[in-house]
């Protein structure tokens, strides 16, 4: 098992062995969570967020998964200030920064179910 201090300021995502991982903020929470969809494996970390129902959509599909089903699924984590520190198997990690779109855009929740 290793543990991983991560700085806040330098990375938003991460892979252990094949697995990747982005961070999702949920609320005051912060969760080092799986970037595949667990439906079709699309990159849940380009997914939108929905504020009033607490999901995530998935890019590819648009399947709204709950934040809590999500958190059940991540990896362990303590945040401190601008770190965080990452349980993780004996597989190699690696971390790095998205240059892509935020995994907290929002959508808005007019007429959602």
């Amino acid at each position: 098992m290793k543990i991983i201090h991560l700085s806040l300021n330098s990375f938003n995502s991460l892979a252990v062995g094949d697995t990747r991982y982005f961070l999702l903020q949920n609320g005051a929470k912060l969760v080092v969570a799986p970037s595949k969809c667990p439906h079709r494996g699309g990159p849940l970390n380009l997914g939108r967020r929905r504020a009033c129902t607490a999901k995530l959509v998935c890019p590819w599909h648009d399947h709204a998964y709950p934040l809590h089903t999500i958190e059940r699924v991540a990896l362990p984590a303590i945040r401190r200030g601008n770190q965080i520190s990452v349980v993780t198997g004996n597989e190699e990690v690696r971390v790095w920064t998205e240059l892509l779109p935020s995994n907290q855009d929002q959508i808005t929740c007019g007429g959602e179910q």
